[in-house]
């Protein structure tokens, strides 16, 4: 456990001044030359540590039950502490069988004598840093009168699992705690105000929970690993829970018109690639012989989610008076969509034909004839309700962002995916 003087040293404006040994010809070393050599690195390490990495268990350290129910068993593992001490707990070691009987503890709560007596009792598993003396080297006496003394050679980095009552707090200081005030601001302004406020301390009990064990008459009832266990939040830890929900997301792979109508011949003679339809111009005769517009996802889509709102058409056209563009949506007859083999899912916007007959007998009202030009068409897929389709996963948001090149996305669910073609009148 932390001594006053640990405590002391844990917080960060009162560490000794960071000195190091300035070296030269003829300088005498002493012990104290070589100690304050080691405190200088270590200290500053620790430093590091605890201010940027944060405490708690970097990895490992599950507690599991054992044949002997009055037990518990600490894997191995990595943690770091309040002070940034690093507590690494081998696999060879004895001490990671640990008795449920709590220990006299500064963390433990003061429990009245008939609640330690109930049936059934928490028990935290503590873990904290300690140091061990090794090497026993005898030392000559000076003086006469003086025995024979001895020291160690070495003081190895160690460590000791304590089970404890629940500690006093086991609340730690987190940022995300935001009131409503708070959160009418930026985050950044947020974090900056609390990070200004000054640096973390050690709480009043700075071991780290590694479970809360329930023992019913002495034996294991319920193991809690996770509920009061303090993480690290590692680079690669942070990494893996962005991909996890941004990583692995629904995009577009291509666009193409649907040609299920069209003989094999004519598909030969007029090839079209997905990356052609983005700004690509055709005939108004070669666009209403389409099947359909199709759209395929690099993942299952949950069908559902794509429909005549999320899936959208529009003519772009001008109003003379005005000169305003105008965005008109144009007709489904359906939206037909397949499950590929290749667990990709594809979805087929067909126009309505009663549309296209409008467009043909009305050239005057005709969006497509207002302008020698032709029209501009637009493709929109809604990304923040189009979801794909995963069992015993949480359905992902289309990761539809389009700069021209497929796949679609930056890595952000929900974004809308927008491309055009234009039509000659």
């Amino acid at each position: 456990m932390l001594n006053k003087g640990d405590k002391r040293r844990c917080e960060i404006c009162k560490i000794p001044c960071f000195e190091r040994n300035n070296y030269f010809y003829g300088k005498r070393m002493t012990a104290r030359d070589f100690q304050d050599e080691q405190c200088y690195f270590n200290e500053k390490r620790w430093l590091i540590n605890r201010t940027v990495h944060g405490w708690g268990v970097v990895c490992g350290l599950d507690v599991k039950r054992t044949d002997d129910k009055k037990m518990v068993e600490v894997t191995p593992g990595l943690a770091i502490d309040c002070c940034g001490r690093e507590i690494l707990v081998c696999d060879d070691v004895k001490d990671r069988y640990v008795p449920l009987i709590p220990e006299e503890h500064e963390c433990d709560l003061l429990l009245k004598e008939e609640e330690k007596q109930n049936v059934d009792q928490l028990i935290a598993i503590c873990l904290e840093y300690d140091e061990c003396k090794r090497e026993i080297v005898n030392l000559p006496s000076i003086a006469c009168d003086e025995t024979e003394k001895h020291e160690f050679n070495r003081i190895r980095d160690s460590w000791k699992i304590t089970p404890i009552h629940i500690p006093k707090e086991l609340e730690y200081e987190h940022f995300c705690q935001r009131t409503k005030e708070e959160k009418e601001q930026s985050l950044h302004k947020y974090l900056c105000e609390k990070i200004a406020e000054g640096c973390q301390h050690c709480p009043e009990c700075p071991c780290i929970i590694l479970a809360i064990v329930t023992v019913e008459n002495e034996n294991v009832k319920v193991i809690d690993t996770c509920t009061q266990r303090k993480l690290v939040y590692s680079n690669q830890l942070l990494f893996d829970q962005i991909n996890c929900f941004h990583g692995d997301l629904p995009r577009v792979t291509g666009i193409e018109w649907s040609y299920s109508e069209q003989t094999n011949e004519e598909i030969e003679q007029n090839p079209v690639s997905s990356t052609d339809i983005h700004n690509r111009t055709i005939q108004w005769a070669d666009f209403i012989q389409k099947n359909g517009l199709k759209v395929t996802f690099n993942k299952r889509m949950y069908h559902e989610t794509i429909n005549k709102h999320t899936f959208l058409i529009a003519i772009i056209t001008i109003e003379h008076s005005t000169r305003y563009r105008l965005l008109k949506y144009i007709p489904s007859e359906e939206i037909e969509l397949i499950d590929n083999d290749d667990e990709t899912t594809s979805a087929i916007f067909k126009f309505e034909k009663t549309w296209i007959e409008d467009e043909l007998e009305d050239e005057k009202r005709s969006a497509i004839t207002q302008s020698s030009e032709g029209a501009d068409f637009e493709i929109i897929l809604r990304g923040s309700s189009i979801f794909s389709n995963e069992e015993n996963e949480k359905r992902k948001a289309l990761d539809g962002s389009f700069s021209g090149e497929f796949p679609s996305g930056n890595g952000t669910q929900g974004t809308d995916f927008v491309s055009w073609f234009h039509v000659i009148s």
